[in-house]
């Protein structure tokens, strides 16, 4: 019974975009244990309500997190009655502006990334792929100067690897959050008034769009940044019953297409509707889903691969060997 129920809110809450730690998975299903069956999806729903309302640094739910959710729910339960209150202006909680939450990959990240520069500037790879979000925070006046001060943050760290400045070529795709027009599909790469700067320091910088094609000897590569699972799960006629993440790859693969949903969940520009299309199918497609674990999977001679967000989930990243199309997990200890 306590399997069932785990199985259950893990599953509920990668469709809902978060990841669940073992522990917090563990808490759950013992707070979940003694009510029945119809009144545990209510709760669930309330707790991710909950949970959506925190300031949340990750994906990755912790089990304070779900402490906090759970007495908020219990909270809620005993002030049910309550329909009417009214809130004096001097009890009104502010709301406090955090410039630390608007940075550039934040602080951490940037260390994090030197550290990957120092483990490659030996064996300079061909190309490094960043997919945004390149801000903390979205939109906003400053989007562009933070994101230009961050540009510049990173091009200071790799002038000390000479090596890979000059060998390996440095890919950018931009996110629907970030700097530009970015809300229909595809989109545009990041204007070059925000790039410009950082292109002069790092001359193999090449900011793309999204999606966008490599072409490496004789295998095709499609980069693709959207939130693109979570969409899908959201509107699905049938919520898929096995392994979400192949069920996934299956249903675009078969659709022929990066973005099978209606025009308006995920807009399109109808006139280049094409670049959208996987007929023929490529060797390999990268969706860089930040809601989603990490996946490899290979279907209809396709490696379809998610290296997950770098920085809110450990640290991780994929490297790909495009000569025996093989991919390592990697990951930056603290």
């Amino acid at each position: 019974m306590a399997q069932k129920i785990k199985s259950f809110v893990v599953k509920v809450f990668k469709m809902n975009g978060f990841t669940l730690r073992s522990e917090g998975s563990a808490f759950l299903t013992e707070v979940l244990a003694p009510i029945n069956e119809i009144e545990r999806e209510d709760f669930i729903d309330k707790l991710l309500e909950s949970i959506q309302k925190q300031n949340l640094e990750s994906d990755i739910i912790e089990r304070d997190v779900l402490e906090l959710a759970v007495k908020d729910c219990g909270t809620h339960e005993e002030d049910s009655g309550q329909t009417f209150s009214v809130i004096d202006a001097f009890e009104v909680p502010k709301f406090i502006y955090s410039k630390e939450r608007k940075k550039f990959l934040r602080e951490k990240v940037i260390k994090k990334l030197e550290t990957l520069f120092i483990g490659f500037q030996d064996f300079p790879p061909v190309c490094f792929v960043f997919c945004g979000s390149f801000c903390s925070q979205p939109y906003g006046l400053s989007h562009r100067t933070n994101l230009e001060d961050g540009l510049k943050a990173l091009a200071k760290v790799l002038k000390r690897f000479p090596s890979i400045l000059a060998q390996s070529k440095m890919v950018f795709v931009p996110s629907p959050e970030d700097y530009g027009l970015g809300q229909i599909l595809p989109r545009p790469a990041i204007p070059d008034v925000a790039t410009d700067e950082f292109c002069a320091k790092v001359p193999n910088a090449i900011f793309a769009s999204n999606p966008c094609r490599i072409q490496y000897c004789t295998q095709e590569m499609i980069i693709y940044r959207d939130d693109i699972v979570k969409k899908m799960c959201k509107n699905s006629i049938r919520g898929p019953t096995t392994d979400i993440n192949e069920q996934f790859v299956k249903s675009v693969l078969s659709q022929g297409h990066l973005s099978p949903l209606p025009i308006h969940i995920n807009p399109v520009y109808w006139s280049h509707d094409h670049a959208l299309s996987l007929y023929p199918v490529p060797d390999v497609i990268v969706f860089s889903d930040r809601h989603t674990e990490p996946f490899d999977i290979t279907q209809i001679d396709c490696k379809c691969l998610n290296p997950g967000s770098f920085s809110s989930g450990d640290y991780c990243f994929k490297v790909y060997y495009p000569a025996s199309r093989t991919v390592d997990d990697s990951k930056i200890e603290d």
